[in-house]
């Protein structure tokens, strides 16, 4: 339904047959899934009761509907800050006599900080027909909010704005009997990030849209080649940070470990947060390295730099020195460790990419997903747990 092009990405990744097969897709718990930050759904079944303008019912309407919702990218903001919805339906079931009376569906966007223009009409902001002619039409509708690139702030850089968006299904014409029936509110974040785009990074773009009701995370596998020193370290830390890392103190623990699939928007937890140039220390983040490196440096001498068969090894660093849990935070709780600088530098392009393509901007919260699934530990992992 949706395509890409050089200049505009989105991603249409969900099946209607997916949404509805996830658990999340018809809870009122979650609002629906957030599958990622590009793909949105929901789906439900619906009864509505007819009633003409004396109050006299005239029969009930069934359906079943699925929603969906595609976030955006683009390097203009009149595509990139922009949310397409499909809403399908299906499983139609109308009593004879109210066959020629009217239903509508209409979508609502209510955005912040300005309630009115936030979050805006794109595409038609209701369609009405017949009873009979949803049911023999055609079975997908169209929605879709903009957010204009207005600046909102003089302190916010990436110009942010949310929406809070809902469906709702009209019976009728509207009137002291008329009992819509709503999907249930979701949001959506528009921001214009310039430093997310980078030519070397593949579907980078300026300006986007994400669904922000998910945990972002990026996985680290100690079974792959190009980073298995990274994950290792990584593990160690989120995993054993009391007894494989440096510093070491006693109960030691580190931030960041991805939470899980069951993860519920809204729950607070040790999570990291992304910096880029904060504005109260531009400099942060090479404090954060700087610090890591006096950990390497004491525990390891001056020259960790160099392996016992002379490779190249880095002074690894997690949480990353571009969050606000690195090293120089103050309270102890990173490791430092020298690995394979190889490894080292594919883990840096690695996060530097997911950074840009998956929208993560200054101060986003998001997790590490470190698994270990192999039989060898890699020998550098093997020094920082011993020192």
């Amino acid at each position: 339904m949706l395509s890409a092009n050089p200049q505009t990405l989105a991603i249409p990744s969900m099946t209607v047959e997916e949404c509805r097969n996830n658990d999340r897709g018809d809870e009122e718990e979650y609002a629906g899934w957030v599958k990622d930050h590009a793909s949105y759904c929901q789906w439900n079944r619906v009864k509505l009761k007819y009633y003409d303008p004396r109050g006299r019912y005239l029969g009930e309407l069934k359906f079943r509907f699925t929603m969906r919702g595609w976030a955006w990218q683009a390097d203009d903001p009149a595509s990139g800050r922009r949310v397409d919805f499909g809403i399908t339906f299906d499983e139609w079931s109308a009593d004879p006599g109210i066959l020629k009376e009217r239903f509508a569906v209409a979508m609502i966007c209510q955005g912040w900080p300005d309630r009115a223009r936030s979050c805006r009409r794109a595409a038609p902001l209701q369609v009405a027909r017949t009873v009979s002619q949803w049911i023999s039409g055609e079975p997908e509708i169209l929605f879709a909010f903009d957010s204009p690139n207005s600046r909102q702030s003089t302190t916010d850089r990436e110009r942010r704005a949310t929406g809070a968006f809902q469906a709702i299904f009209i019976p009728g014409i509207p009137g002291p009997w008329t009992e819509p029936a709503r999907t249930w509110p979701n949001t959506v974040r528009f921001d214009s990030a310039w430093y997310l785009k980078n030519n070397r990074i593949p579907d980078s773009r300026r300006y986007g849209t994400i669904f922000d009701r998910v945990m972002p995370f990026l996985r680290f596998r100690t079974s792959d080649p190009n980073v298995a020193e990274e994950a290792r370290h990584i593990w160690n830390a989120q995993n054993k940070a009391e007894e494989r890392t440096f510093p070491k103190w006693d109960g030691k623990t580190v931030p960041g470990k991805w939470p899980g699939a069951d993860w519920k928007p809204g729950t607070t937890g040790d999570y990291l947060n992304r910096i880029y140039r904060p504005t109260e220390d531009p400099t942060l983040g090479r404090k954060n390295h700087a610090q890591a490196v006096r950990t390497c440096v004491a525990q390891w001498g001056e020259n960790y730099t160099t392996g016992p068969n002379g490779e190249r090894r880095h002074c690894d660093e997690y949480p990353f020195a571009s969050t606000y849990q690195g090293a120089a935070k103050g309270d102890n709780r990173y490791s430092a460790c020298p690995i394979d600088a190889d490894h080292n530098e594919a883990g840096g392009r690695a996060l530097g990419n997911w950074y840009s393509y998956d929208r993560i901007i200054h101060n986003d919260y998001f997790t590490i997903d470190a698994v270990d699934d192999s039989d060898e530990t890699p020998a550098a992992a093997e020094d920082c747990a011993s020192g």
